[in-house]
This record gives C-alpha cells, structure tokens and sequence, in this order.
C-alpha cells in the first residue's frame, strides 16, 4: 500500500508537453522509469476502459503495488478549447476539490497525480490519477444488486444505516456551505462489512462542487432534487422518512437556533422538500426526453427521405456503421437473435427484432426505441437500445444483449427452484416495485405479459422488454390499466408450478406500498377475473 501524506507533499515532473503534480512516493509506482508521457500508462499496466466518450475516459489501472483510476479530461471543440482559457482544466478542477473536501473531514478518493497537457499557453487535455477505494460499490449498484443478497435482517439494519448515514451526509454538506451539483447515486460510494456491521459513504467526481456558506433552502432543495432519482424507485417512504429524520437532527444538532437560512418545521420542511423534488423530477425527464428527441452526442441520427430507409443509434456505433446498416439491413441483420456490432472501441453484443410492416401484433419498433431510451433515463431496467432501422416493409430494433438472462416464465421453469429463498424474494420484490414505478411513470402496457420480462440467472436483475406496445399516458394510469397488467401476469404465474399463491400475494403488497388502496380489494378483483377464466384446480 502507498501511505499518502496528510499535508499532500507534491513534486512536479514534466513528460513530452504534459506537465504533472505528484505525491513523490507514487512517483516511483506510476512512473517507474521516468516516462512521464501519458500514453506510457496504459502501456505499462493492465487496464480496462470503465467510460467512454468524446469529453473524458476513465481507466481502472492495475499496478503492481495498488489499484488506480485514471481520468482522461478531453477538449473535443473550440468551446471547451475557450473555457480553458478563463477557468482551470477540469482535472485540476477536480484535484482542488477533492483535497478541499477531504480537509473539510469528508471521505473521498485521494488524489495522487494531476496531468495538464500545454502544448502552447494554455491547457488542452487533462489527466488526473486517484486511489481506488477498494470493495467500493456506487449507491444505486448497492442498494439494486447488494442489499437484496443478504438476509432479511442484514439488509434491514443497512438499508437503514444507508439512509442514516445519507442524510448526515447531506446535512454535513450542506451546513459547510458544500454545493455539488452533481449530486446523484452514481456519484456515492459505498463500502460495508457485514460482520461488523460497518457502512461509510464515499464522494466522488467532485469536478462540480462549489464552496461557500452554509446552503440556503433554495440551494439545498437544487440539491435535494438531484438525488432524489435514489429515492424515486429504490427506497420507500420509510427511507425517504429516516433520510429525512437524519439530516434534520444533524443540521439542527449542529445549530439548534439558527434559523435565517435553513429549515425552521420538521413537517412543513419535508413537505416542501418532497414537493419540490417531485415536480423536478418529472420536469426533469421532460426535458431530457425533449433534449433526446432533438437529438445530442449520444446519438447519430439518419432522417430516411422516398428513396433511403430511417435509422438511428447510439453515437458508440459510429456514423460509418449505420450508414452500412441503413443501406442493406436485409444484410447486415439477417435475422432475429443475437448479433455483434463493430463500433468505435469495441465490438457491442445485441439481440436483433424484426417486425414485418404487415405484422398485426401492434409492436412499433420506433415506439421501442423512445421509451427504451426514455425508462433509461427515469432508472427503469431494460436493455439499452442499439439501434433502429426501417423501411417500407420492415422494421429492426438492436437491444443490448443481456448475457445469461431468461424469460420470467423461463427462469420460474429451469433457475427458481433451485436457487435459495432469499433469491426468490428478491425477484418477487424488485419486479413489483419496478413495475410500480413504471406505473408512476406513466406507461401503460397494451399486451401486458411476463415473457415481456427478463431475469438475469447471476444477479436476479429484472430487465423489462416489449417497450413497442407501451403508450405514454400523460396522466396518472387508471385503475383499469393497473388491473389489467395485474391480471395477465397473475393468469400467466398461476401457471407456472414454481410460484404459490403466497408469492403472488407478496409481490401484491409490495406493488400497492405506499399506495392508498388496501390490498384486499386489488386481490379480490384480479382473483375474480382470473377465476372466470381458469379452472379452480390452478390456483396453488
């Protein structure tokens, strides 16, 4: 292990155009032989590539004496080439904040090595270089895939421990006059210990903070909003309530009559707080699903005319690829299945759809395409859309190939009988509360079936399909569509000899919590419509 300096002792060293500030001692890991080029990095050690795009990649460098994160700041077009001249490099940005941070008493990944490329007066490219927090999991991966492994206990005490220590968190922030503004799930580290039962929050990507006085209501709602997306359809209202509980005793432990700038009444705060979170969300989605149509650097659109087909696809693939795809997709996507995909970096696993214009089943291809994109955005499984073409005849759709994963009817049949009790409650759980929040979403399913689910065998990761049949609603969904996705699945799991009328009544409860609708009723109904359809002898 490299032990870092608490005063943050740094060298310079310069290699070709790049100029770097280090921490001596990894000086000597990083650098060995004095090359200070930063292509040299990546020749020297072991390394996957963990993001990508046309502003920054991040590498996992592997050495041999520690684990580190390699931050590649990219200047892609005259305006990012013009805020280089009036504000520092994003890297060194984010140095600055990091050690400001970490001196401020919060917990955040040490920074070892800046990078800034001058090949004239000012900086083009910027690097910088952290320790890897080890056994670290991103708050949304712990709390999806994590917490719903241990047992029931386990995950109780630190479900709750998250949320406590969440909202200290917050309120330490914000009492310190600490504004990040890209304050989201993917931006917390978590790291535990079941034996000790130990949990302790990470910040990370810390490029966008900013430091002043303690945050007034208004900059401290921005920033309440902006984490919401972890509450939104992964807590309950019994975390978003014991998140709350948490930081209101910390920011009134720390000030108890303070009250010029922060929140005065328990009650009326949290409700501002959730009101105000929940318009920004759904705003929020708006104008990302506004900004998406238009189109932006995540996307390469080709407009078809009389004479050529209509395509889009991810930005990853390139422009020379879908050209080639639109032009002959007869060819290039033959047929239905798996298929891999040349791209900029490398090659992508899909699975292709393919939908004859004559077809009746009422599948839209484009409609599939939007929503996979949007449910992307709102934090709702499935795999990601690849690609679509079309043409007079027909239609392709591209979707991320998700490996080792069936079919919900599938998995009941070959995967759940074997697998542990706490495999099927996490199922049963994460598929109600994702189909509830793709309610509150506002999509409505015109063929409502649980082969339109997908579960992955490792993880139990439920991956929604059949997007072309959704319509967007634009208001609440009625009653009547609720039940009718409720009673086809309800029909199809009666079927299946490994689910049991307690599995189905869980995933019942689980789907209306926080609803205000006893779950008596709902069962009564579906069990009413089911029955006039089955024989007595299926319910089990």
């Amino acid at each position: 292990m490299i032990d870092i300096p608490p005063t943050r002792i740094t060298t310079t060293r310069t290699g070709g155009t790049c100029e770097w500030t280090l921490i001596p001692d990894v000086e000597r890991v990083l650098f060995p032989q004095g090359n200070f080029e930063p292509s040299s990095l990546l020749k020297r050690f072991d390394h996957v590539a963990l993001k990508t795009g046309s502003h920054r990649v991040v590498y996992r460098l592997i050495t041999p004496g520690a684990v580190f994160y390699l931050k590649h700041y990219k200047i892609p077009n005259w305006r990012s080439r013009m805020q280089n001249w009036v504000r520092a490099s994003r890297a060194r940005l984010e140095w600055e904040h990091t050690c400001q941070l970490l001196d401020l008493g919060f917990d955040s990944c040490q920074p070892v090595a800046l990078g800034e490329d001058r090949p004239g007066s000012f900086v083009r490219d910027s690097y910088l270089i952290t320790r890897e927090i080890p056994d670290a999991d991103q708050l949304d991966e712990f709390v999806e895939e994590t917490l719903p492994k241990l047992n029931e206990n386990k995950e109780r005490f630190f479900r709750f421990e998250l949320a406590r220590q969440l909202g200290q968190l917050t309120a330490r922030l914000h009492l310190k006059g600490v504004q990040h503004r890209d304050y989201h799930a993917g931006n917390v580290l978590v790291t535990f210990d079941i034996a000790s039962q130990f949990l302790k929050l990470w910040l990370i990507d810390l490029h966008q903070v900013s430091f002043g006085n303690r945050l007034t209501i208004r900059q401290s709602l921005r920033n309440f909003a902006l984490l919401n997306s972890y509450f939104s359809n992964r807590g309950n209202a019994s975390d978003r309530r014991r998140f709350f509980h948490a930081y209101w005793e910390t920011l009134h432990e720390a000030n108890p009559t303070s009250s010029k700038k922060g929140f005065v009444e328990y009650k009326p705060s949290l409700q501002m707080i959730e009101s105000h979170c929940d318009r920004e969300m759904w705003k929020e989605f708006l104008r990302a699903d506004q900004k998406w149509e238009r189109g932006n650097r995540r996307l390469i659109i080709l407009e078809g005319t009389t004479s050529t087909n209509s395509c889009r696809g991810v930005s990853e693939l390139g422009r020379a690829t879908l050209e080639q795809i639109r032009t002959n997709p007869e060819q290039v996507l033959p047929v239905a299945g798996p298929v891999t995909l040349n791209s900029k970096t490398k090659p992508l696993e899909g699975f292709t759809k393919i939908v004859p214009e004559e077809e009746t089943s009422g599948f839209s291809v484009r409609t599939a395409w939007d929503w996979g994109h949007a449910f992307i955005r709102r934090r709702l499984p499935t795999p990601k859309p690849l690609l679509f073409v079309k043409t007079s005849e027909t239609s392709w759709l591209v979707t991320e190939r998700i490996a080792n994963a069936v079919s919900f009817p599938e998995y009941v049949e070959q995967v759940l009988t074997s697998r542990p009790f706490s495999a099927r409650r996490q199922v049963n759980r994460q598929l109600a509360a994702q189909l509830a929040w793709r309610d509150r979403c506002e999509f409505r399913d015109r063929a409502p079936s649980l082969s339109n689910v997908l579960i992955k065998k490792e993880t139990e990761q439920v991956y929604f399909l059949g997007l072309g049949y959704l319509e967007h609603n634009n208001g609440e969904l009625e009653e009547a569509d609720i039940l009718k996705t409720l009673t086809a699945w309800t029909e199809e799991a009666m079927q299946l000899p490994g689910l049991t009328r307690t599995d189905r009544l869980r995933f019942l409860k689980r789907y209306l919590q926080g609803k205000p609708v006893h779950w008596k009723r709902y069962w009564t109904r579906i069990d009413s419509e089911v029955h006039s359809s089955l024989p007595a002898q299926s319910s089990h």
